[in-house]
């Protein structure tokens, strides 16, 4: 008998699999496979009509990975989500760190965050189902995910302007609103806006122009002689 152990030649020994997990390709990393493809799908369809089954054709499984990793439809998407958010704060604090001055901190973070934007138009409406989904310390703890960073790098930030005599004091938490519904509702609404828009491809060129556009409506506001 052939030692159990011994792989075919040119081809990779798969590992046992633990109990109760569904059967997949060793060296296929079907967690990532999924979040990749539910982020492709809701980026096509923009917004949150995508079933599992989609989801799964997309990503090359079956149905009982999605149970496997992330429970169900509403763990995935939660899953997605504080991955983005986890992403997001990583950027914060090296900006944050960044020996420039508070202005070009703010100019850099506006630019960052439509960037982000584009890249994810499906976040707001995303959030706003996984927080819904859920109840009590959960929905808390997703709100603050993507909340409590921001308004933290703002504080930080508009003391450090302040300090530089470069900005005005302003509620860090206005300040949130006021930045996220600047940079967000251009891609969220680009659906509503579509007749508006249909000839404009939102890419890297009107990505620039309306993140210069944005940053100077917000650090025009900023300024610290904006109310003399």
């Amino acid at each position: 008998m052939a030692n159990a152990s011994t792989s075919k030649p040119g081809r990779t020994k798969r590992t046992l699999r633990s109990s109760g997990r569904p059967t997949a390709d060793a060296e296929f990393d079907t967690r990532e496979a999924i979040l990749k493809a539910t982020h492709e799908l809701l980026l096509e369809k923009g917004g949150l009509q995508v079933s599992i089954s989609q989801i799964c054709q997309r990503a090359g499984v079956n149905v009982a990975m999605v149970h496997y990793h992330f429970g169900n439809k509403t763990g995935l998407l939660i899953t997605l989500f504080e991955s983005m958010c986890a992403k997001w704060s990583g950027e914060l604090e090296h900006l944050l760190e960044l020996p420039v001055s508070p202005r070009t901190k703010l100019e850099r973070h506006v630019t960052q965050i439509i960037r982000n934007y584009r890249m994810y138009p499906y976040n707001t409406r995303l959030m706003s189902m996984v927080v819904s989904a859920c109840k009590g310390p959960q929905a808390r703890r997703l709100s603050n995910n993507f909340m409590r960073p921001l308004t933290e790098f703002y504080r930080k930030l508009i003391d450090e302007g302040i300090e530089a005599g470069e900005f005005r004091r302003v509620d860090p938490e206005f300040f949130f609103f006021s930045v996220v519904g600047a940079c967000e509702f251009f891609f969220s609404a680009k659906q509503l806006l579509g007749p508006i828009f249909r000839e404009r491809k939102v890419d890297e060129q009107i990505e620039a122009e309306f993140g210069q556009h944005t940053v100077s409506l917000l650090l025009n506001g900023m300024s610290a002689v904006a109310d003399s």
